[in-house]
């Protein structure tokens, strides 16, 4: 308790893995929020995790660090305050699949789960310290990663694309981010890129920054395909020197930022008419806008010395 950085509870040897349990940490107090160690920590390939929960953990299931060559994580849920789930180091093919992170795991539990002030009236202080602290579901350096039926609820980021001597290849099919600040972030891709599929982005809270945000440092390829956004200010920030493509997109939110790099937005809907639904800057390589509506008329703002 209290170091973040200590021996994590359980270490998986290689190609070992952990079904049907529950982690719980019964001195973690939600009313002051205290470090722990992970909670897993795969030491080397062919980790796996299937059907455990973490009822309360600082910081969920380490993939990262050490190799993860062919990893299956099936069904990992939970409470998660700092880090959820980190998968980086993997070489060939790599599985996540029905993971989710809420925080009424922590505040509705069962009375043998005793831990300070789990009541479920006081989820919004859990709310409010995930949307400031949490980092969701995190992929770094992955050749081929396979992710399907993600969700989380209330995070800074919900999902994160991230360098880590190279960026993940990676499909993601049926991911939410519901109340995050930031619900996709990407910031580095692998040669292959990185393709969601019927992702929902849902940008919410104090700091609230956009549904799908695009790291200035950003060079790779990334597509969202059939995207649903709605609840904040922003539908997204995209920045860097890369790839970007949103096809098919129905949005509640505010306008598409575009700060860098080439840009698709084709068959965009905005359910709201807006002073500005696409605002193209000049750091902009290139934008290409097909088919997208707006109520009365699609707005796009180049801003000074720029053309539609």
């Amino acid at each position: 308790k209290g170091k973040a950085d200590g021996t994590p509870f359980i270490r998986l040897e290689s190609k070992s893995g952990l079904r049907g349990i529950t982690v719980w940490y019964p001195e973690q107090d939600l009313r002051s929020i205290q470090p722990y160690p992970w909670a897993i920590q795969s030491l080397g390939p062919g980790c796996w995790l299937v059907d455990v929960t973490l009822g309360n953990a600082y910081q969920g299931a380490d993939f990262w660090t050490h190799p993860s060559d062919g990893h299956v994580i099936r069904y990992l849920a939970g409470a998660v305050f700092k880090r959820g789930l980190f998968v980086s180091k993997c070489k060939g093919d790599g599985w996540v699949e029905d993971v989710q992170f809420n925080p009424h795991y922590c505040v509705r539990v069962h009375p043998s789960l005793a831990s300070p002030f789990t009541e479920g009236r006081n989820i919004r202080s859990v709310i409010d310290y995930q949307q400031a602290n949490l980092e969701g579901i995190v992929f770094g350096r992955c050749e081929n990663e396979h992710v399907r039926g993600t969700f989380l609820y209330a995070a800074y980021d919900g999902i994160a694309l991230k360098d880590d001597g190279g960026g993940a290849n990676a499909t993601v099919i049926n991911h939410g981010s519901d109340a995050s600040s930031r619900g996709a972030v990407i910031e580095a891709a692998g040669d292959k890129g990185i393709t969601f599929i019927n992702a929902q982005l849902v940008p919410l809270g104090a700091r609230e920054q956009g549904a799908i945000i695009v790291g200035d440092s950003f060079k790779g390829k990334v597509s969202f395909l059939n995207t649903q956004i709605w609840g904040g200010r922003t539908s997204g920030i995209i920045g860097g020197q890369g790839d970007v493509l949103i096809q098919g997109v129905n949005t509640l939110c505010g306008p598409f930022i575009l700060k860098g790099g080439r840009v698709a937005i084709e068959n965009a809907h905005w359910t709201r008419d807006l002073p500005c639904h696409i605002r193209v800057e000049p750091g902009v390589e290139s934008a290409r806008l097909i088919a997208n509506l707006a109520p009365n008329e699609l707005k796009v703002d180049c801003g000074r010395g720029l053309r539609a």
